[in-house]
């Protein structure tokens, strides 16, 4: 059993707990390793990474990865202040001044604290090459345009640098391991590779002049 004790939903990062070991688990999810980390990291993650403590246990890492994607899908599913269509069919290049000073407000208020910074760049980056904003009526609206592209890039690499340096508090090499599956294949190889270099020695003190 595996033992969710806290996660990021907006990044689909999650700590769990197995046989009183700590790991963390984040996508792209492949199988070839998991990170050790102290039980500190995870209060650490919480208190300063904007983690959130939880108690959950699946029964396996296929249920676990599964349950972490869905709740990542979740999060994001609020991101759309303009569905794709809508952006396809050009509508904001239909919009008056006051309905785009709206989008702006809504991007400002609820998109980016709320760390919507992606779908908040791909709306800034079309409202900001339309032809409604170079009349001189509209400055203001323009330069709050990019006023708001240049917050979401500072906020998003902001949240990538912690990530990172998580990431990099968390992993050192000696504490990554395989996922279960792999584990006898290494032990495996771990034998293998004894036995390898011990008839190497025994071949060289045959043959040794």
């Amino acid at each position: 059993m595996i033992k969710l004790i806290a996660v990021s939903y907006e990044d689909g990062w999650g700590f769990v707990e197995i046989n009183q070991m700590c790991y963390l688990v984040k996508p792209p999810y492949k199988k070839y390793n998991k990170i050790v980390v102290e039980k500190p990291m995870v209060e650490k993650a919480i208190l300063n990474y904007g983690f959130e403590s939880v108690d959950e246990v699946h029964r396996g890492w296929n249920t676990l990865i599964k349950y972490l994607k869905n709740k990542m899908n979740e999060y994001h599913k609020g991101d759309n202040l303009l569905s794709q269509e809508e952006l396809a069919q050009g509508l904001l290049e239909l919009a008056p001044a006051r309905a785009l000073a709206r989008y702006l407000d809504r991007i400002e208020k609820e998109l980016i604290p709320n760390h919507r910074w992606d779908v908040s760049l791909t709306i800034l980056t079309k409202i900001m090459c339309l032809e409604i904003l170079q009349e001189n009526s509209n400055k203001g609206l323009l330069q709050k345009t990019i006023d708001l592209i240049k917050s979401c890039h500072k906020s998003k690499e902001a949240r990538e640098r912690r990530l990172a340096e998580l990431q990099n508090i968390s992993s050192p090499s000696s504490n990554i391991t395989e996922f279960s599956g792999d584990s006898q294949l290494a032990r495996n190889y771990s034998q293998f590779a004894r036995n390898y270099s011990q008839n190497v020695r025994e071949r060289k003190s045959t043959f040794f002049f």
